[in-house]
């Protein structure tokens, strides 16, 4: 699969790109969202960006086709939250695209837009 990761945080997109290489999958970083989209199949966002980047990147992404994954920490729910209004194919937390990125790749190659439980998640109340 071929999967753009969409940080500017070089360091973290740098571990993420050789983990899914090492996962089989052909891996690209990048701090902004390139021009040409051509064989992207899936991207990884970080729900960190700033607005309107945040928004404006995910619907370009969207209208291209492409799986979108996304993550933030497992207390900034907000921004969980935020992942899911936007229409995110899948929103996880930091821990499980560190700790479970096999699955999650996997998740997206069967385009399967149910959500993953997440380990650190707490479970919904009421």
């Amino acid at each position: 699969m071929t999967v753009l990761v969409l940080d500017s945080n070089l360091l973290w997109s740098a571990r993420l790109t050789k983990a899914l290489a090492a996962l089989g999958h052909q891996a690209a970083a990048s701090p902004r969202l390139p021009a040409d989209l051509t064989g992207i199949q899936t991207a990884i966002l970080n729900l960190n960006t700033p607005e309107p980047r945040l928004s404006e990147e995910a619907a370009a992404l969207q209208a291209a086709g492409i799986f979108l994954i996304a993550h933030a920490g497992h207390k900034e729910r907000d921004l969980l939250q935020k992942g899911r209004s936007l229409g995110i194919d899948l929103v996880v937390t930091h821990s499980t695209i560190a700790h479970h990125l096999g699955r999650v790749m996997d998740q997206a190659a069967r385009l399967d837009r149910t959500h993953i439980p997440d380990p650190d998640e707490e479970p919904p109340t009421g």
